[in-house]
């Protein structure tokens, strides 16, 4: 091995400077040393400052024409910024030459040479969103994290980038169709800026928002709960219909001073408060059983105290009682506003279609025993718990 030594004169700056290099032998070396003090014109900080320069300036030129596209101005520390700026545009170029290119195959009805297949319509509208939605990415990290992919071939970033573009298009799908549907009511006194949007299905209602500490106190007392992304209230046979509990929310979130988001077909309702309550009192049937349930607040030790008085009544949590006293059940309903599930229904049918075969098979007339509760129970009208775990 032999060591070349060059002297050379830098053209930038007119100074002398030394090259080197490692040869294979003494001779390899001479050659090196006799074109090296003829071609390297340029030293090292002439270099640097070069390079550097027309970095600087390509930022420039791409800021200016990410200027005229309208491009968003992008974040981060000046030099990723500048790298940022080149990776964008170039990816920015190749992705609508790709997309002219489409367009080409299209009018010339040909296949695409990277789609594989023969373009369509709909090949160019999704590049078109793809360009819409990645260009709108403003963080320089961004770019630089994923050069590898913006400065491959198209396909190897759209394929990267799809399960992300995918949600986005969804999520803008559903705000389209949201804006066409929906409208935002504000409430008289407006206590918060979250806004809350209220959907609902046949089988549940949602509260949509950002975080709020006020926001637990409104829907827990009216049955929703957290289930991780939103505030929940499963819709039932006990609950009414799944509208007149989106109405309810809505004009109680108002109240309490939240802006709210709810189909157009609900809004007045919504402001006026105009649905039927929540009926909280039931009579249910225990779940595999032919028992029947008293659903009442644990705190009501008056009405606790007339659901034990039934024959049978036992304490398992709730109240429960046999079948067999359906007409002291029913009685009590009477009197204290409690409706029958439809299990409950069910089973004392049930019950007393036995008793009409037994009377009928003993060759006699089926008559029921009449009960008067009337002496050993008081109105009362207490709010229920939920049904959810009885039919």
């Amino acid at each position: 091995m032999a060591k070349a030594t060059a002297t050379c004169k830098c053209r930038t700056c007119g100074q002398e400077f030394t090259a080197t290099a490692i040869k294979y032998n003494r001779r390899e070396a001479d050659k090196w040393e006799e074109w090296a003090s003829e071609h390297i014109i340029e030293c090292d900080d002439c270099t640097e400052k070069r390079i550097k320069a027309e970095r600087e300036a390509e930022a420039r030129k791409c800021a200016e024409l990410a200027k005229e596209a309208n491009l968003p101005e992008l974040t981060g520390s000046p030099k990723q910024i500048a790298w940022a700026e080149q990776i964008r545009m170039g990816f920015a170029t190749r992705l609508d030459e790709f997309i002219q290119g489409l367009i080409t195959s299209l009018a010339e009805g040909r296949n695409s040479f990277e789609l594989r297949k023969k373009v369509e319509q709909s090949d160019i509208d999704t590049f078109r969103n793809f360009r819409e939605w990645i260009l709108a990415k403003d963080s320089a990290k961004f770019w630089i994290d994923g050069r590898v992919f913006f400065e491959g071939r198209i396909l190897k970033s759209y394929t990267e980038f799809r399960f992300d573009f995918d949600r986005a298009m969804e999520s803008k799908r559903a705000e389209e169709v949201a804006e066409e549907t929906t409208v935002t009511l504000q409430p008289e006194e407006q206590q918060e800026t979250v806004l809350c949007t209220v959907e609902y299905t046949e089988k549940e209602v949602t509260v949509k928002s950002e975080y709020s500490a006020n926001m637990p106190p409104v829907v827990k007392g009216r049955g929703y709960k957290w289930n991780g992304s939103v505030w929940w209230h499963a819709i039932s046979f006990a609950t009414g219909s799944a509208e007149d509990r989106a109405v309810e929310i809505a004009n109680a979130l108002l109240v309490a001073g939240f802006p709210v988001r709810i189909d157009k077909a609900l809004a007045e309702r919504a402001t006026n408060g105009d649905y039927e309550p929540e009926h909280r009192r039931w009579i249910s049937r225990k779940t595999g059983t032919e028992q029947l349930v008293v659903n009442m607040e644990r705190d009501n030790d008056d009405l606790e105290k007339k659901a034990r008085a039934i024959s049978g009544a036992a304490a398992y949590g709730k109240i429960v009682i046999p079948v067999s006293a359906w007409q002291e059940v029913e009685e009590f309903a009477r009197l204290y506003d409690f409706r029958f599930s439809p299990g409950a229904t069910e089973a004392i049918e049930k019950f007393k279609s036995s008793l009409v075969k037994t009377s009928v098979k003993a060759g006699e007339q089926a008559v029921y025993a009449e009960g008067d509760l009337k002496t050993i129970l008081n109105s009362s009208r207490d709010v229920l718990d939920d049904l959810r775990e009885e039919e």
